[in-house]
């Protein structure tokens, strides 16, 4: 009987203490199955695990001082998604031609916008594309409601406190996953560009074109979640068991 107690007692520890380790989440990026529209401002969605990533592109290109931020193309290749900005023909020759057919600093500084229809702890990036050089920056929202990035400034970004540089990251290898966010940040909204020295560090500017492949991460889950009823019931179901036990 009391090996009957103490296993029944081990069962409800563990299910009472421990949680199971959820599988690292990939969202790859170069399909355009789900994507809509074929000009500035279009989407593309990617789905894993029950999480929807919406990607959507910008670049600093309004006006002549090219310091305000608006919407721009994203396209989709087997590579993975790359940029076109809308000063092809206004101070950013070659733009949306190989290699500025990626994501990239040249003249212009080109982002992608991730927008996760749940909070995730983002843990890696991937590129499937690179010319002469492959570096990225990386930031995280965590303010309220939904990020406003048109006619902001990525300096705007920087200085606000709604947002968080998560990191620059050098020498990206294609189809080898780059590990980020060591501070295991979470986010529903992750803006990743072709680094950028507004948000930081010393890295070589103006020679980074990529094309972003995939996205790896989990759902965030708070620590010390209360049970549900469900969980509750059956706690109390197993704290019954015990007692009874105990009594024979």
């Amino acid at each position: 009987m009391k090996t009957q107690y103490f296993f029944a007692l081990a069962v409800l520890s563990g299910f009472t203490l421990s949680s199971p380790a959820s599988a690292e989440i990939k969202w790859q990026t170069n399909s355009s199955a789900g994507c809509s529209g074929a000009s500035y401002g279009n989407s593309c969605n990617f789905s894993a695990a029950g999480v929807t990533a919406t990607a959507t592109a910008w670049a600093n290109t309004v006006n002549s001082t090219n310091t305000q931020i608006d919407t721009a193309y994203l396209g989709v290749y087997s590579g993975g998604l790359g940029v076109q900005n809308r000063d092809a023909s206004y101070g950013d020759p070659g733009e949306g031609v190989q290699p500025e057919h990626a994501m990239d600093n040249n003249e212009r500084f080109d982002s992608i916008l991730f927008s996760f229809n749940s909070k995730i702890v983002l843990s890696k990036v991937e590129i499937g594309y690179k010319y002469s050089d492959s570096d990225i920056s990386v930031l995280a929202y965590i303010g309220s409601g939904a990020p406003v990035m048109l006619n902001k400034t990525y300096a705007d970004l920087q200085a606000s406190s709604d947002w968080i540089k998560v990191g620059n990251y050098a020498d990206l290898v294609t189809n080898s996953p780059k590990t980020v966010n060591a501070g295991n940040t979470s986010s529903s909204y992750w803006l990743i560009g072709a680094y950028n020295s507004t948000f930081g560090g010393t890295l070589s500017t103006g020679n980074d074109h990529v094309k972003l492949l995939a996205l790896y991460g989990d759902k965030f889950s708070p620590p010390g979640q209360v049970p549900t009823p469900s969980t509750l019931f059956l706690m109390g179901a197993g704290m019954l068991g015990l007692l009874r036990l105990r009594k024979r």
